[in-house]
């Protein structure tokens, strides 16, 4: 009897010895499956936000200023557009400056900033300045968009078009 009750004795203790190796092993794997996804998570964060080198800035920022001259060059979407169907902003008919559409440009710049950089399919802030001020609804205007201030990076795109038969020089600035 003493010798079952020693077996008995040994096999619940043996039954407790593995239960504790169970619960040890399993908080193990809970304690690495956190640290392997803390780990991931950084990883994605440092990725997502590594720095860009200073030639792509330049690159997107140029891109942008080209993607802003060009629309603004073209007639827009659709040929007669206003402001309550505009699809892309454009500014030239017939080779020249629509004053109409300048000005409804001009409008749009100052009452939806945002809305026009929608348009013109832009993230960073731009600014076009003609060398000659030009006359939009009476006013004599220099420049539409948002003028330049505290910016870490500005690119210029120059282009030369013609308003009221005489050439002038359109330029587009776009910054971050």
């Amino acid at each position: 009897m003493k010798k079952v009750a020693e077996m008995a004795s040994y096999f619940h203790f043996r039954k407790n010895v593995k239960m504790k190796n169970g619960q040890a092993w399993g908080f193990d794997l809970i304690i690495a499956l956190v640290i392997f996804l803390g780990g991931l998570i950084l990883f994605y964060f440092y990725a997502i936000n590594f720095p860009s080198t200073e030639e792509d800035v330049f690159r997107g920022l140029k891109y942008e200023s080209e993607l802003v001259a060009d629309s603004l060059l073209s007639e827009g979407s659709p040929d007669n557009w206003d402001l309550n169907d505009i699809q892309q902003i454009g500014v030239v008919s017939n080779g020249k400056i629509n004053e109409s559409k300048l000005e409804m440009f001009y409008n749009l710049a100052l009452s939806d900033y945002a809305k026009s950089k929608a348009l013109f399919n832009i993230n960073d802030d731009y600014y076009v300045y003609f060398n000659n001020p030009l006359n939009i609804g009476g006013e004599l205007v220099s420049g539409i968009g948002m003028p330049a201030q505290n910016e870490n990076n500005l690119v210029r795109v120059s282009r030369v078009v013609v308003y009221r038969n005489n050439i002038i020089s359109l330029n587009v600035y776009v910054w971050n």
